[in-house]
């Protein structure tokens, strides 16, 4: 389930909901108490690709190999 951000318009505080994308957003502040206070906010989703290249790796053409690069020649 998603973990939804919230926070109140007039006090200020935020909290974290995990919700339903089907649940109806949240409205009251649970701290100040007022109605209709809680605006969602929207956050970027954390991805990390590590390693050498997914894309290269995984989905390159048969025959295909990854460019090394070339020793110096001294």
């Amino acid at each position: 389930m998603p973990i939804y951000a919230y926070e109140c318009r007039f006090c200020g505080s935020t909290l974290e909901v995990e919700q339903r994308m089907t649940d109806k957003p949240l409205s009251g502040c649970p701290k100040c108490k007022k109605r209709n206070a809680l605006i969602r906010l929207v956050q970027p989703v954390a991805v990390h690709f590590h390693g050498s290249g997914f894309h290269v790796n995984d989905y390159a053409k048969s025959g295909d190999k990854p460019k090394k690069s070339e020793k110096a020649k001294t």
